[in-house]
């Protein structure tokens, strides 16, 4: 009998000694950046004025300014203003960063907390009156561990997902 009592704990500890380094283990492989092969000499030489100068980001998303063109400008600035494209991109991106933060919010734990006050007075006669106040708090905590690493993929996959989203708005 002693035997079998030995044996089954022997077992259980081997079992949650198991589940435990499993913990370790993460589900999947980890994300590596894909390498983008460039060839050495993909560009020309400079000809008929151009310059090889870098130029300013904010001049060249303005280009438009160069021309001193009142009309142009406010045409340019209407249209950027009205496009429904570039308001759709933005709003993706809000998306994509408030599905980060849902990921995000599974690897912490949950915590709960409520109180309420109540009071009432009863007149049983005419000398004696008697009131009763009651105190009520209440407060829960749970956290769900992340043993197979499915949250922290999820994580992952909405920060790929968010960077994914600013780089279609870089591109429109």
């Amino acid at each position: 009998m002693k035997t079998d009592c030995l044996r089954s704990t022997a077992g259980l500890s081997l079992v949650a000694g198991v589940l435990l380094l499993s913990g370790c283990a993460t589900v999947g492989p980890d994300y590596v950046r894909p390498e983008t092969a460039v060839p050495a000499t993909w560009h020309i030489q400079i000809q008929n004025g151009l310059s090889s100068e870098k130029s300013d980001p904010k001049t060249m998303a303005e280009w438009w300014a160069r021309f001193d063109d009142a009309e142009l400008s406010s045409l340019m600035e209407r249209a950027i203003a009205g496009n429904l494209d570039l308001k759709k991109a933005s709003a993706r991106i809000h998306e994509a960063r408030a599905r980060r933060g849902i990921a995000r919010a599974g690897l912490s734990p949950t915590l709960n907390g409520s109180g309420s006050t109540n009071w009432s007075r009863a007149d049983s006669s005419a000398e004696a009156t008697r009131t009763n106040t009651l105190y009520s708090v209440d407060f829960d905590a749970g956290w769900e561990l992340d043993i197979f690493g499915g949250t922290r993929r999820t994580v992952e996959s909405s920060e790929a997902e968010l960077q994914a989203t600013w780089e279609d708005l870089h591109d429109l």
